[in-house]
């Protein structure tokens, strides 16, 4: 009987411990998608201050720092790339990646990138905007 007792206490520990694996792996994805909420907040707003920025100065903005455009806090989560300039997050890489182009601001055009590991895995998660507000979820991190 104490065999049986023993056997069943393991096999309640063990689905108990699947339980709470599949729970944890359930909020790590929902926090990560929270974190998105970042990217796609922050990109509209630079196409808001791009366009501002243009009908005082005729062209676009090439550098955030030309543009005013800064992060604030430190709990920022993506880096943002426009042409060479970048602002670093938290979990952001230092340079764009080798396998997205590099596109620097024009008169008439520019890209920014938002660009994250989410859940610390080898994946990023990038995100792209234009100067007509066309927002791309390029690769999802999750």
């Amino acid at each position: 009987m104490k065999k049986i007792g023993i056997v069943l206490a393991a096999l309640f520990f063990a689905f108990l411990a699947a339980g709470c694996e599949q729970q944890a792996e359930s909020y790590h994805k929902a926090t990560a998608k929270g974190r998105m909420v970042e990217a796609e907040t922050n990109l509209p707003a630079i196409v808001a201050m791009q366009a501002g920025f243009k009908a005082m100065n005729q062209k676009f903005a090439a550098t955030f720092q030309e543009l005013n455009f800064s992060l604030s806090g430190n709990n920022q989560n993506y880096s943002y790339f426009m042409g060479d300039d970048v602002i670093k997050g938290a979990r952001g890489p230092d340079k764009l990646p080798e396998n997205l182009p590099n596109q620097p601001s024009t008169a008439d055009s520019f890209v920014v990138y938002a660009i994250a590991n989410l859940d610390d895995d080898a994946d990023l998660d990038v995100w792209k905007i234009d100067q007509n507000g066309n927002l791309q979820h390029v690769r999802s991190d999750l």
